[in-house]
This record gives structure tokens, C-alpha cells and sequence, in this order.
């Protein structure tokens, strides 16, 4: 490409390949959820840039059947060794940080960056600064049993200042039932599940006196989407400025402020 045209690109607003930093995204953890991150990471950065820019990035996609096996037999050192397989290919592709599309399988992440010099772009530390930002101090967790029980994800959270609850075992046994045999498999979203995680909310607001609940789970935007997320706050005695935070969301624009501007989510 010539200095002319690479000029007259410039000039139209288009975002030279060698301008954008290289990011690895892991993906497959499920396949639903990873299919809505790459629709909104570029919706996102299209939005910010416009002119049709779009990131550029490399991907690894994780055999989801395989992952859910190992997890199911408890077996997360064989999980571990295939996530920082999958980090090792995406940094010998030139990536200089990395986002892995799932809450849950940060839990095998936590001693990783000893070993990998891209830094992860961690969902916790995205939603945690988001509890910050919006001065949040009681907040609710709903997620995959993994995650509402141990402390790589909720300890994260804990940054921000904020009180953090989860749901009673037995809402917690059937919220991970609907992700995994529901979600992740794309099954019709049922209206009694919905109506399940709907009142765990507002029992949890009952109980704990939540300002806000965080959807940790990458799939539960497919089912609790702003839509659902408006009726409910119309139709129940939710507080003034109840809040659902998207942890997908949340962690696209921070991939996004990565993408567009180098910049990697701290709190302040």
C-alpha cells in the first residue's frame, strides 16, 4: 500500500491494521454467548470510530464439549492446561492481551500471568470497576455454581468496595441447571426459567437489600435481556436505580477502550 493511499485512508477516518494493538480473544465457552461477543465488540468499536472500523483480533475457539466434560468430572487441571495452551497459541500470533469470553473459566486463570506475558483483560476487575462507578454497596451475583461459590470471581468483585450475596444453595444448584442445559445448548428460552432467576432477584432484594444484581454468567443476557430487565423493574417494588449489570457488556467496552485506545480496566 502506498503513503498516498494509506493517506487518503487516514484522512476518511479508517484505523490502519498497524495502528490497532493485537488482541487474542478465547472463545467457544459457549458458543452462544461467544457468537453475541463478536457481534457487540464490533458494534462497539464501530460506534465509537465509525466509518465502518471494526477490531481486528485472533481468536482460539475452545471446544466447549470438551471443557464442560472436564468440569463436570471436577477434573480443573485438565481444563487449565487447555486454556493456557489456547493463551500460549494466541500469544505466539503477536497477541498483547487477552480476554477469555466466559466468567467461570477465569477460575483456572488466577496464577496464569506468571507464565504469559500478555496481559488478561479480567471480567472481574471490568464489573468490579463498573460496581465503583456507580457507587453501588450492596449488589447481588447470579452465575454458574463455580462461580457463586468461590472466591476467583466474588473476591474480584469484592474491589469494588461492595458487599457481595449470591443466591441460596438450591436457587444457585438450578440458576447453573438453566445455564448448562439450557443456555449454553441454545435451547427455547423457557418462561419458567426466566421466571426462576426473576425471583431470585427479588427475593435477594428482599433478603439482602441489593442495589443492583450482576448477570456473571456470559449467557444470561440471552435470557434476562434489557427488555426483561425493564419490565421487571416496572412491574415488581424494585428500588429507586435498581441496577443489572451486564458482565458481557460490561467486558466488551472494556475489550472495546482496549482495542480503540490501549487502555487496559483499572479502578480507581
Amino acid at each position: 500500500m502506498t503513503d498516498e493511499v494509506r493517506t487518503r485512508l487516514e484522512q476518511q477516518g479508517i484505523v490502519m491494521n498497524q495502528s490497532w494493538p493485537r488482541l487474542g480473544i478465547l472463545t467457544g465457552l459457549s458458543p452462544q454467548s461467544s457468537k453475541e461477543y463478536y457481534i457487540k465488540l464490533c458494534d462497539t468499536v464501530s460506534e465509537r470510530l465509525g466509518n465502518g472500523n471494526v477490531p481486528l483480533f485472533t481468536a482460539q475457539n475452545i471446544n466447549f464439549g470438551l471443557i464442560e466434560a472436564l468440569m463436570k468430572m471436577n477434573e480443573w487441571d485438565a481444563v487449565k492446561e487447555v486454556i493456557d495452551n489456547a493463551i500460549s497459541r494466541l500469544e505466539d500470533s503477536g497477541a498483547q492481551a487477552v480476554a477469555v469470553c466466559s466468567n467461570t473459566i477465569h477460575r483456572v486463570l488466577e496464577d496464569m500471568t506468571e507464565r504469559h506475558h500478555a496481559p488478561l483483560i479480567h471480567i472481574g476487575d471490568c464489573v468490579a470497576a463498573e460496581i465503583k462507578r456507580l457507587e453501588l454497596s450492596r449488589v447481588g451475583f447470579l452465575g454458574t455454581a463455580t462461580s457463586m461459590s468461590e472466591e476467583f470471581m466474588l473476591g474480584h468483585l469484592e474491589k469494588s468496595g461492595a458487599e457481595i450475596f449470591v443466591p441460596d444453595e438450591s436457587a444457585c444448584r438450578e440458576i447453573d441447571r438453566i445455564i448448562f442445559e439450557e443456555l449454553c445448548r441454545d435451547v427455547a428460552y423457557r418462561d419458567e426459567s426466566r421466571t426462576m432467576i426473576l425471583d431470585t432477584i427479588s427475593d435477594m432484594i428482599t433478603k439482602y437489600s441489593i442495589e443492583g444484581v450482576i448477570l456473571g454468567c456470559t449467557e444470561l443476557p440471552l435470557i434476562i435481556n434489557e427488555s426483561v430487565q425493564e419490565h421487571f423493574c416496572l412491574a415488581t417494588s424494585t428500588p429507586i436505580g435498581f441496577r443489572f449489570i451486564d458482565s458481557e457488556t460490561v467486558h466488551i467496552e472494556a475489550i472495546a477502550d482496549y482495542c480503540c485506545n490501549r487502555k487496559l480496566p483499572q479502578l480507581q
